[in-house]
């Protein structure tokens, strides 16, 4: 039921014109803000020590944030609107050539990105840019909310696994690099005992190990993409130099400095943008208590 109800309420959105979402954005994004105290607080705290801001300046930026998830929910309705016609007219590309020629490797490409501006609008741009692309996505605690997602990226073509994999799905996820697709993995997650330690925001971080898993494996390059909003409403997707693994070096070493230039690089994009990213969520959990 719930399915069939999220689904009507994309069409009836997707008759609006995108105009008439910024306002209703704005007004959803607020009342989450005002509803929320638990997350609302967490975020500002969050952002008070990792960007060591005051917390009157904190507070500001964190309503923009929540306006922000505003603005990704209805968003996520809006995508079926979006085809290779129209696209560029929601969204502007910058530094497609570092995409290009990660490509043109011939080795798939692993995508590196995370919860900033409308994230979900990443893996269906890729197809309208002529890359066949698939993406690692959590599974919602609702299936119906994840078989309406799901409905909403696989739609354009996207192929689809579950974040915490089994054999089966990153079988299927290694098929789809050697097939020269695009793999699509957030990484703003704590990734647990089995992550790789780096600082972010100047705390142990346990990075996901996906993104340097699966380029040490395949030889695949990684590049950073960020779908960033901008002031108007539209979009801008965003393209980082592609990355490899640093060759000379042992396998353990390659996969740190790896995964350290990659946090660097999400940390400057939070940093450039810091009201278009969720900073309630709980992420330095695996090392908060240990000490070397």
């Amino acid at each position: 039921m719930l399915y069939h109800t999220l689904m009507l309420l994309s069409r009836v959105i997707c008759c609006l014109p995108y105009s008439a979402l910024q306002s209703v954005g704005n007004w959803l994004g607020l009342l989450y803000h005002a509803l929320d105290r638990r997350h609302r607080e967490a975020a500002v705290r969050q952002m008070a020590e990792c960007l060591s801001v005051p917390e009157e300046e904190a507070r500001r930026l964190v309503r923009q944030s929540f306006i922000n998830l505003g603005h990704v929910a209805l968003d996520i309705f809006y995508t079926p609107v979006l085809t290779r016609d129209n696209f560029r007219e929601y969204i502007e590309v910058e530094h497609l050539d570092y995409m290009q020629d990660a490509w043109n490797e011939g080795k798939g490409v692993i995508v590196y990105t995370a919860h900033i501006g409308t994230w979900e609008w990443l893996s269906v741009a890729f197809p309208f840019l002529g890359f066949p692309s698939a993406t690692f996505v959590r599974m919602q605690s609702n299936n119906q909310l994840t078989r309406f997602l799901n409905t909403i990226r696989e739609r354009n073509g996207v192929e689809v696994f579950a974040t915490r994999s089994g054999p089966r799905e990153m079988m299927a996820a290694a098929r789809a690099l050697k097939a020269g697709k695009v793999l699509g993995i957030l990484a703003d997650s704590d990734a647990g005992e089995g992550g790789i330690r780096v600082e972010f925001f100047g705390k142990p971080f346990s990075a996901p190990k996906g993104q340097v898993y699966f380029s040490e494996k395949f030889g695949s390059p990684v590049v950073p993409a960020f779908m960033i909003r901008r002031e108007d409403g539209r979009h801008k997707l965003v393209f980082g130099q592609p990355m490899h693994l640093e060759e000379g070096q042992e396998s353990g070493g390659g996969e740190v400095s790896l995964a350290v230039s990659l946090t660097r690089v999400l940390e400057k994009t939070i940093r450039e943008n810091p009201a278009q990213w969720i900073w309630y969520r709980r992420l330095w959990n695996t090392f908060a208590h240990k000490h070397d």
